[in-house]
């Protein structure tokens, strides 16, 4: 096969180059700058995201020791919105295992819909001594609409 040669590209002049970045330069200018949504409250919330167990631990302790309980503690659990809400309470009927971890019994597991295996979003305020766990389909709820927005999908 013969060789075959392949002249170089030639870029532009220096003239025409200044005046393609002097336009890009103005567009940009023009273009709207992004808005940055400031975050309502004071962040004081610890988040963990945790599996359920067999017997209804949550095998997630950072929210347990960010709230600074410890195993013995008295818990009063109840559900609302979908979700299980667990607070320290000296006449609760639960306690802290052993391992630290949040434990959600089974009637409340039964209301929430999870079950062994299934992973919970624990949000913990330690202003109010409280961890909310939310089944995964809660979140789903709450931010799909909002992901869906940012890549362009249509909203629900």
């Amino acid at each position: 096969m013969a060789e075959q040669v392949v002249s170089a590209l030639v870029p532009q002049s220096t003239g025409a180059r200044s005046r393609v970045a002097a336009e890009t330069r103005r567009v940009r200018s023009r273009l709207p700058l992004a808005e940055v949504a400031t975050v309502p409250g004071d962040a004081s919330w610890g988040y963990g995201i945790g599996r359920v167990d067999a017997s209804g631990r949550i095998a997630e302790n950072t929210v347990v020791r960010a709230l600074g309980w410890a195993a013995g503690d008295h818990l009063s659990v109840s559900v609302r919105g979908g979700a299980a809400v667990v607070r320290r309470d000296p006449q609760g009927a639960f306690t802290i295992p052993s391992a630290g971890r949040v434990l959600l019994p089974a009637p409340v597991r039964t209301r929430v819909g999870v079950g062994a295996g299934d992973r919970l979003l624990l949000a913990a305020d330690p202003a109010q001594d409280v961890v909310v766990a939310f089944p995964m389909w809660a979140l789903d709820a709450v931010l799909a609409p909002h992901a869906n927005s940012l890549v362009g999908g249509e909203q629900p």
